[in-house]
């Protein structure tokens, strides 16, 4: 209606009689462009802020944000096609991504448009599974909606109403409204929900599907409908401590403890120009740089084959484990200066594990280890511990060690060290002991997996 007053207006100042006869057919098609070009301006605005919130703006520099960015990097280094994504600092010591998932349809201006929700989630090597928290998809459409120029939320404890404030449009004019039950943003996907244990408590995670968007156009879900991908509840929510992106590949088909869903990246295709099935690359190593805040995720190995620290994985899921952690054999390890196999606190007929988890802030013993530990301390509390080293198998080369080692001093704030019951194996008492590695050993350098030649490499910046 404010389209055709303007241009009824318009009309009204046209000094050319002749002009008339034509105006009717003007009358029908001018509106139908300027519909046409504020719609576009309109899908240009979102796609703007969608690009801007991956580059990390906010507010006015999401609305000034110029078109032209740099894209990127993408490399042929040691033979494969890779993409490098930027990390952000966030709490714990961990690296955060950005993307945006795309939700359910509205309406706007009589087309059909996306409801977005924008994410930061921590890169974590423990878990395998896109686990987004409720509360965390509701604030991020909230925040989203907020500070979108076209739409602005209303009712929000019942349901979301979207409103065009855009003068170029009625601001009174109601587009669509919908359930504003976070879960019902996302397609439900052909996987039950499940009912799983973080740390020692259990809660509802609701498998969705959504597509996702990260900073390069390189990186597509395998499923045209998008990525499956975890919802957890409030319980799990604090237990979690924020969305993550895990980077445990391989899971255990064969196991019964858990219910099995598809891993984040089992579902990863890397896409060297156009999109297409031919020209889909399946992830096979990548690099967390946390000095550098990069992601690099690539198609072939990232470690050279001369690499003389190159470490060892070992498979634990024959042993139980429900997925396939990231973890080398330790030769020793030294708790406040001290090694446990050489004191005679610990069988060396027992192995011990390392595992890399760039999820966890600190450092975590298994019980039973923890208990022959503290006896031959002497102390009874973990958390009184002062510095931590494992040397570590290096890959071919039985007689190598190489250490990564924290200690209070260095790591400061991150240092924290906790036992804990792990559920993994099947028989506890013949398992291996393990040592879980947070961010207290991995925030001061690069840590890169080799999933398919089972290589891990660390190397202190």
């Amino acid at each position: 209606e404010r389209i055709n007053s303007c241009w009824k207006g318009l009309r009204a100042r046209t000094p050319s009689r002749g002009l008339i006869l034509i105006f009717p057919f003007f009358e029908m098609i001018v509106p139908f462009v300027l519909f046409l070009a504020l719609s576009r301006r309109y899908v240009m605005e979102k796609a703007m802020k969608h690009t801007a919130y991956l580059m990390g703006m906010s507010g006015m520099e999401q609305m000034t944000m110029i078109q032209s960015v740099t894209a990127v990097e993408t490399s042929d280094e040691y033979g494969g096609f890779s993409i490098v994504l930027p990390l952000e600092a966030c709490e714990g010591g961990g690296s955060c991504v950005r993307f945006v998932m795309e939700g359910d349809t509205f309406l706007f201006a009589g087309r059909n448009m996306k409801s977005n929700a924008y994410i930061r989630a921590i890169v974590d090597t423990g878990s395998p599974y896109l686990i987004v928290p409720e509360a965390k998809i509701k604030d991020s459409v909230d925040i989203a909606l907020n500070e979108c120029s076209e739409c602005a939320p209303s009712n929000k404890s019942k349901r979301y109403i979207f409103r065009n404030s855009n003068p170029q449009f009625s601001s009174r004019s109601r587009v669509d409204d919908f359930d504003a039950d976070p879960i019902s943003f996302f397609l439900k996907s052909a996987y039950p929900p499940t009912f799983d244990i973080y740390g020692s408590k259990e809660g509802k995670i609701d498998w969705r599907t959504a597509p996702v968007s990260f900073r390069s156009g390189d990186i597509h879900s395998v499923d045209s409908s998008g990525y499956v991908f975890g919802i957890t509840d409030e319980v799990l929510s604090e237990e979690s401590g924020g969305a993550l992106l895990g980077l445990v590949k391989q899971s255990n088909k064969s196991t019964t403890k858990v219910d099995i869903r598809p891993t984040w990246l089992e579902q990863v295709r890397l896409y060297r120009g156009d999109v297409g099935n031919e020209n889909a690359l399946e992830v096979k190593s990548f690099r967390i740089d946390t000095p550098r805040r990069q992601l690099t995720i690539s198609s072939k190995s990232l470690i050279p084959e001369s690499s003389a620290n190159a470490l060892a994985l070992i498979d634990l899921r024959p042993l139980g484990d429900f997925v396939d952690h990231y973890a080398c054999v330790i030769n020793e390890l030294y708790v406040d200066g001290r090694g446990i196999r050489e004191s005679g606190w610990v069988s060396k007929k027992r192995d011990i594990v390392a595992v890399f988890d760039t999820g966890l802030t600190g450092c975590l013993f298994t019980e039973e280890l923890w208990t022959d530990v503290s006896k031959g301390l002497g102390i009874a509390s973990i958390a009184s511990l002062q510095s931590v080293r494992v040397d570590l198998e290096t890959k071919g080369f039985k007689s190598a060690n190489f250490s990564v080692e924290s200690s209070r001093e260095k790591a400061s704030g991150l240092f924290v060290t906790r036992s804990i019951s792990l559920d993994w194996f099947d028989e506890a008492t013949t398992a291996p002991h393990v040592v879980v590695l947070g961010q207290a050993f991995l925030a001061f350098g690069a840590l890169t997996i080799d999933i398919d030649k089972r290589k891990a490499l660390f190397e202190n910046m």
